[in-house]
């Protein structure tokens, strides 16, 4: 049967996002720690542990439980030569309190292909038995707690050879034989599906743990990660029972087994009611994107150990996951001190505060200095620049996260901005420069348009989030200078990008479509609302590539770039289901593009890297694609953006909690975000990717975790934020004086004052009480300010913290 078509867009809803779920304290990791250890000569003849992978084992401490298996099994610790090197690093892992247990094959097989293995027959028991014994026998009887049988039979065994009584029997006597080679040991067996049930209950002589799932990531949920062509099918389309009726079972360790389903409802009842006097594990290989929801996912299906790693099938236990330290913060597991503590997006806020603290210059005041390079690096003007978009990034950013405490620092940049704009035409137009000195107050002659529009909306934001008027004649000037952009030539319709700039861009239109729609909104201007639109036909028309369903770069340009596949995702999903470009497209044409841009944009943009600033590896997206043998850099900004578009896409749950995890290793202690992982020369053209403390960086990184983010790029927030509606403007407000120009002519007569706008009702009185003296309250007085948007929703502390 076709697909099922996706259901439309759900407008994000304004209520701060709710805390992740902790996750559960019960599950342990149950390692294969199938990799040599090294040792080094100590004092007194003796030999330390020096591998590394053995001792961040070590560090994770009790909650790790380690397979041993020196050679398919069990080696003399004494007479073979890597016996010593495995006592040395064992004592470390016991001293440590993680558990061990030593490694037992118990079938005949052979490799039919690289890596599959086809199971031909019991082992013999007596050999099997001896493995046990060597275990057992010291020195390593006194290191491990158990044995672990792998190869055990699943519940379809008997399909290839015996019968399923001889299976059990066969297990049964192995359970028996190692119990007795020493008491007390545990005793898991590895099905890597689900086992007959009556190999089950170690009251009775069952295993005390049964591996029931072995498999690749996309086998646990088909629908995990949800990164490739949309829709993907979900576990309950593929479970079918003996009756051929649909099934149905959420996302876990039972959803590829689909036939014979009635043959396990037993086994899958006992695990999640947790009667069935085992427990129950999973081994799952190739997750690429981190653990994502596995851990959670486990414990609901009632599994108590867990491993997720990123390495193939092809060798899944050679080497530890290159998110180690996230995965024992999924699993529930006290931080390891080998991993670096995570640091909070509140710390991320304050860095961002502190930088405006930073400016030299009188006139830019409040600025904040793009980047913070470190000491002895060329060019001074690194550590002096104040870019246009971080500034706006910043504003957004902290005004979204809603601490009023941080409301002086969105007005103080603001203010920063105003005064390096650009005035023309009798300070009825402003131009945002690209760039401005903070010292000598100077500024950049380019003008772009995309950083103008970011400028734009920050202004705009402020005024809908506070109803302060403060910056309205500021506002109107820089939706002037934008609207002019607008070249409505036959062979082009579309904003260029910038002055005396000839291309189009699809990240510019992007930026220009929210600042029109949401000025136009405030303005209740036509002439606004009619260029709004225009930047969405283009988005939706020549800037789209139908072929590869995905945005271009710009027009005629049909390479592609990150952000235009995240900011283009988030275009697609934040109109209001009946203005702008939702108007020519149905919602749920809307939806398939926004998911198959954010696939096209994971296929192509995907890296990991290794960020030396925290000593661990970052796993994100790279700014544009990689010509080959060209490293791809984590770009800590465009990153965060993606982690955005993925909270706005329904069906990218799990991707967004794996890319929050991935990109945590961008982050310093102070809560700055580097803009990339590692210095990195991108796209081809020499532009270099610095590894520096960035302002956009720990911008986007507070965006996307801010409580009130739905409101961000979100035309269904405009009126909810404040109930009724913002007061309508009858007349276009004069312009109020301008700040202090940075450029070389002498800044024009002040114009008169601009007077108060009128007050339409009661109810906006009230709402405005404050909006010029304190545009954001405290908490206390939220709830009779902003009763719509804030009611009841910050009580008890920062939510999403």
């Amino acid at each position: 049967p076709p697909p099922p078509v996706p259901p439309p867009p759900a407008p994000p809803s304004l209520s701060p996002s709710p805390p992740p779920t902790p996750p559960p304290s019960t599950l342990h990791i149950l390692l294969p720690l199938y990799i040599y250890p090294q040792a080094v000569p100590g004092p007194g003849g003796t030999l330390n542990c020096s591998s590394s992978e053995w001792l961040a084992v070590a560090d994770a401490g009790p909650g790790v439980t380690t397979i041993i298996n020196p050679s398919s099994g069990p080696v003399n610790a004494t007479t073979s030569a890597e016996g010593p090197a495995y006592m040395a690093c064992m004592r470390v892992l016991r001293d440590a309190g993680v558990r061990m247990l030593g490694y037992v094959p118990t079938k005949e097989s052979f490799e039919e292909s690289p890596g599959f293995w086809v199971q031909t027959d019991f082992r013999d028991a007596s050999e099997v038995d001896a493995m046990v014994a060597l275990w057992a026998a010291e020195p390593f009887g006194s290191l491990l707690e158990g044995i672990f049988l792998d190869e055990a039979s699943n519940m379809w065994s008997h399909n290839s050879f015996n019968t399923s009584d001889e299976h059990v029997a066969y297990y049964r006597a192995r359970f028996a034989s190692v119990r007795s080679a020493r008491p007390g040991w545990t005793v898991a067996a590895n099905s890597g599906s689900p086992p007959y049930y009556s190999m089950l209950d170690a009251a009775t002589g069952g295993a005390d743990l049964i591996v029931a799932f072995e498999q690749n990531a996309t086998k646990w949920d088909p629908a995990w990660p949800a990164l490739g062509s949309y829709p993907r099918p979900k576990c309950l389309d593929l479970i079918r029972t003996d009756a051929r009726s649909q099934g149905a079972h959420p996302p876990g360790p039972w959803c590829p087994y689909c036939y014979n389903w009635d043959g396990v409802d037993a086994v899958v009842s006992a695990a999640a009611g947790g009667s069935s006097g085992s427990a129950f594990g999973a081994l799952v290989y190739a997750a690429n994107n981190g653990a994502g929801a596995v851990p959670a996912q486990a414990a609901a299906a009632g599994f108590s150990y867990i491993y997720v790693t990123d390495a193939p099938f092809e060798s899944p236990w050679s080497a530890l996951p290159s998110y180690w330290c996230d995965l024992l913060s999924a699993a529930g597991l006290p931080p390891s001190s080998s991993c670096p503590p995570l640091v909070s997006v509140a710390t991320s806020a304050a860095w961002l505060a502190s930088r405006s603290a930073e400016s030299a210059s009188a006139a830019t005041a409040g600025s904040l200095v793009s980047y913070d390079p470190p000491a002895g690096t060329a060019g001074s003007w690194w550590r002096d620049r104040a870019y246009a978009y971080d500034q706006a990034a910043a504003a957004v950013a902290l005004l979204l996260h809603g601490d009023a405490q941080l409301q002086p620092t969105v007005e103080a940049i603001l203010q920063g901005v105003s005064a390096a704009l650009v005035w023309e035409q009798d300070a009825s137009i402003a131009a945002a420069p690209f760039y401005w000195d903070v010292t000598s107050g100077a500024a950049s002659a380019t003008r772009f348009t995309g950083a103008h529009a970011w400028v734009n909306y920050a202004f705009a934001l402020f005024e809908l989030l506070t109803g302060s008027r403060e910056h309205a004649a500021t506002l109107d000037a820089l939706c002037g200078w934008l609207a002019a952009r607008y070249d409505n030539s036959t062979d082009k319709e579309c904003f260029v990008g910038g002055a005396n700039v000839a291309w189009c861009s699809t990240e510019h239109h992007i930026d220009i479509y929210f600042a029109l729609s949401l000025s136009a909104w405030l303005r209740r201007s036509d002439a606004l609302d009619s260029l709004a639109r225009a930047a969405a036909a283009a988005l939706v028309g020549p800037l789209w590539h139908a072929g590869e369903a995905r945005f271009n770069q710009g027009l005629g340009d049909s390479s592609s770039a990150l952000d235009c596949q995240t900011w283009g995702a988030l275009f697609l999903l934040g109109h209001n289901a009946t203005t702008g470009a939702a108007a020519a497209m149905p919602a749920s044409e809307r939806g398939e593009r926004a998911a198959s841009a954010l696939a096209y944009m994971h296929s192509t943009f995907y890296a990991k890297q290794q960020a030396p600033a925290t000593g661990r590896l970052a796993r994100g997206y790279a700014p544009y694609e990689a010509p080959p043998g060209q490293t791809k850099a984590v770009w800590g900004e465009g990153s965060y953006g993606a982690v955005l578009a993925f909270e706005r896409s329904a069906s990218h749950e799990a991707a967004e909690a794996d890319l929050l995890a991935g990109v945590a290793p961008l982050s310093l202690a102070s809560g700055a975000v580097l803009y990339a992982a590692n210095e990195t020369v991108v796209n081809g053209e020499g532009a270099t990717f610095f590894d520096w403390p960035s302002v956009a960086s720990t911008a986007w990184r507070v965006l996307a975790s801010a409580p009130f983010a739905s409101i961000f790029w979100n035309e269904s927030a405009y009126a909810e934020v404040n109930g009724t509606g913002m007061p309508t403007y009858t007349a276009a407000p004069t312009a109020q004086p301008p700040p202090p120009s940075l450029s070389p002519s002498p800044p024009p007569a002040p114009p008169p004052p601009v007077p108060p706008p009128p007050v339409p009702s009661p109810a906006w009185r009230r709402r405005g009480a404050h909006r010029c003296s304190r545009p954001l309250l405290p908490k206390a007085a939220l709830s009779a300010e902003w009763p719509v948007l804030f009611e009841g929703r910050l009580e008890g502390g920062d939510q999403r913290e």
